[in-house]
């Protein structure tokens, strides 16, 4: 609206128009002018105010409404400066917009003069604002509004201002917790007191985990940490207070840098475990039944092994006395290592590239197995001609005496073998060999070499073998100069493959004794020197009245002399003129007489020449008790009666042997003379019990013939009829 031209009377100053108007200057004449209203949305305190060099209305604030010069406000405290409303102040929770910025920089708008909620991250917590601060450490503000900002949750925080969301409000780290909301920092962040702080880094913090050689432990499973703040005294001395232990074993630091805990050093019967990482760091106390260790800072406790008593740190018991332990340097540690054994012990396991310190002891020998030495190491196999039946440490034992070991290792006494039979060890125990059984006196040593292998036996010795002395009866044969009392026995005696001795050979007059399977009756049998003859080579030879064709000398014997032979020395004398012949057995056969006398052949005992005037009277008178029995005896030797005197009138050997008349003498079988004759009177003493015990004809002949030869004189002459 707009009044009609005036004359302004400009001494009316601001009265000059009506409220909400304005003087509107005529631009011809300057003196002259009208009041002109404002317009919605504008206004004017004075008619001559404006905002450039003429009055003019001003801009309505955008925090007010206006008409003309009705100026209404919503909110805000509002004032008048220089003839225009200035938003002063606004009430809380706003903050006055009017182009000028927080910092007093910008140009004054008064058309955007306004409260405005604070925006995100901002509050204004007075009465009166006119700006809105950023958020606080510990709160934040994800909305614009009048609401003041909002505190961080309880176990979170933020050290920043101005905070415009949730998410500024970080997390404490695991395992704290802060004592309530708004906290504005990490260090509201109080660790839990199973854990301690460590700084990780310059914006990174944790609550870490206590060691375990670091807790504190309470009752039942619970622990605190002895790193953690609230369990120290305001000194880095890290106690125990109120737990089951009072102080932490070893020695530890908290690092400068991030104060993390690490253990230094430990004490003694425990080991120092910080190879497995920050939190499994401790003194480990090592068993004290089944572990030692010998240097706590630098070894792990090692198993006991069974040859000790451990007590969980560097003192041991040896459980065997005498063993010998030192300290060795392996890849991991320095354990305790066996070295020697007692008497009867060997070190358990044997030395070897893959050495286990935990199972070391002194073992005792196996069976089969000894060590006798003071330092033992390992076991010897038992010596041959010893054993050992048992696992111990007793020495091998000696095989009993009659027998022998040639294997050592033996485990059990049947492996000491027996010696053969009729040897013995002469009363020796832990014998080696076979040839340590030596065969009794009365027996020799046969050692079969042939592919039957009878082995070694102990033959008996054959009769021509054995010597009699004075400590009873010994085998030549066993000796190698096969002598009796210093002199060789008779006959050669040969070793056969089979070892048994077989007697080859007699010296002459001895008849060699040997029959198949009669081994041990074996001998030189003297021949009787005047009762029996024998044939050798040597008499072959050199006696041209003996034929030996066809005999075998290995089987000439002992043969008996013929009734009217004569033998000397063991040897058939011939008479003159006589011829004898051996058969393949060696006996002799008379083959023809001298003259004057008949051969007489009934068998190679009776085999004869006639013998010259045998007076049958004289004979029979001087037995006349025995007499009887032995015409009877002879009667069945020669199967008819002796014949009589005989004599022989002619030198032929063929003519027969006439009976010599009475009253002459046929004096070696010649002829008759009537010479008075010469007799000999022969008594043969035989008694009833000799006469009781002839069974054969061998034996009468025999009996005869010793009693002649003991009684009469070979050259005499006789005259004598049986």
């Amino acid at each position: 609206m707009q009044s009609a031209a005036f004359m302004i009377p400009l001494h009316q100053g601001s009265s000059v128009c009506a409220a909400g108007s304005i003087l509107k200057l005529d631009e011809t004449d300057l003196g002259f002018g009208e009041c002109q209203r404002c317009e919605r949305g504008t206004y004017t305190l004075n008619p001559l105010a404006g905002t450039g060099a003429v009055p003019s209305c001003m801009p309505c604030p955008k925090g007010a409404s206006c008409e003309a010069a009705s100026v209404e406000w919503t909110i805000g405290k509002w004032v008048v400066m220089n003839d225009a409303y200035v938003l002063e102040s606004c009430p809380r929770g706003y903050k006055v917009v009017n182009g000028l910025e927080s910092d007093g920089s910008g140009d004054f708008d008064g058309a955007r003069q306004i409260c405005e909620p604070c925006g995100i991250g901002k509050e204004c917590t007075e009465n009166e604002c006119t700006t809105c601060n950023e958020c606080r450490p510990g709160h934040y503000k994800d909305m614009a509004g009048t609401e003041a900002c909002s505190t961080c949750d309880v176990n979170t925080y933020n050290e920043g201002t101005g905070g415009d969301k949730r998410g500024d409000c970080a997390p404490c780290p695991d395992n704290s917790k802060t004592k309530g909301n708004a906290s504005t920092s990490v260090e509201d962040c109080v660790c839990s007191a199973r854990n301690y702080r460590v700084q990780r880094s310059l914006t990174t913090v944790e609550c870490a985990e206590c060691p375990v050689g670091g807790r504190c432990h309470m009752q039942g499973l619970d622990y605190t940490c002895a790193f953690n703040t609230q369990n120290r005294d305001g000194s880095t001395s890290f106690g125990c207070p109120n737990s089951v232990n009072t102080h932490i074993k070893g020695q530890w630091s908290l690092l400068n840098e991030t104060g993390e805990a690490k253990l230094e050093s430990c004490p003694e019967g425990t080991e120092k475990q910080v190879a497995f990482g920050h939190d499994l760091q401790e003194c480990h106390a090592c068993n004290t039944e089944t572990e030692y260790i010998l240097r706590p800072n630098i070894d792990q406790c090692q198993k006991c092994p069974p040859g000790l008593e451990c007590s969980g740190n560097s003192n041991v018991r040896i459980l065997d006395e005498g063993a010998n332990w030192t300290e060795m340097q392996t890849a991991d540690a320095l354990v305790l290592k066996l070295h020697s054994c007692p008497q009867g012990y060997s070190v358990f396991p044997a030395s070897s590239d893959d050495f286990d310190p935990t199972v070391q002891k002194c073992e005792p020998c196996e069976k089969g197995s000894e060590c006798t030495q003071e330092a033992c190491v390992t076991c010897n196999v038992c010596r041959a001609g010893t054993y050992k039946d048992s696992k111990s440490a007793e020495p091998c034992v000696d095989c009993p005496k009659n027998t022998y070991g040639e294997d050592p290792g033996a485990t059990q006494a049947s492996l000491c073998t027996q010696c053969p039979a009729w040897s013995t060890t002469e009363d020796k125990t832990g014998q080696t060999k076979l040839e340590q059984c030596l065969c009794q006196a009365d027996r020799y040593l046969a050692v079969d070499n042939t592919p039957a292998a009878l082995g070694r036996r102990c033959m008996t010795c054959p009769a021509g073998g054995l010597c009699t002395t004075d400590e009873g009866r010994t085998c030549a044969l066993a000796l190698d100069s096969h002598t009796c009392n210093g002199d060789p026995v008779v006959g050669t005696w040969n070793n056969t493959p089979t070892g048994e001795f077989e007697l080859t050979s007699c010296p002459f007059t001895f008849e060699l004794v040997s029959e198949p399977g009669q081994h041990d009756l074996q001998e030189c049998h003297l021949c009787d020197a005047r009762t029996e003859y024998i044939v050798d080579g040597f008499q072959c030879e050199t006696e041209s009245r003996v034929d030996c064709a066809g005999i075998s000398a290995q089987k000439t014997q002992c043969q008996a002399c013929p009734v009217q032979a004569t033998c000397q020395g063991g040897k058939l004398v011939p008479a003159d003129g006589e011829m004898w012949k051996a058969d393949t057995e060696g006996k002799l056969w008379l083959q023809s007489c001298p003259p004057g006398h008949q051969l007489v052949s009934r068998d190679s005992l009776s085999t004869a020449c006639c013998l010259p005037n045998l007076s049958t009277p004289s004979f029979k008178s001087l037995l006349p008790v025995a007499l009887p029995a032995v015409l009877s005896l002879l009667h069945l030797a020669n199967t008819h009666p002796p014949p009589p005197r005989p004599h022989l009138r002619s030198n032929n050997p063929v003519i027969q042997c006439q009976v010599c008349p009475d009253g002459f003498a046929c004096l070696n079988g010649g002829a008759p003379k009537k010479n008075p004759s010469v007799t000999a009177d022969m008594t043969v003493g035989l008694s009833e019990e000799v006469i009781a015990g002839i069974e054969t004809k061998a034996q009468l002949v025999s009996v005869i013939r010793e009693s002649l030869l003991s009684g009469i004189d070979g050259s005499a002459d006789t005259d004598a009829e049986i």
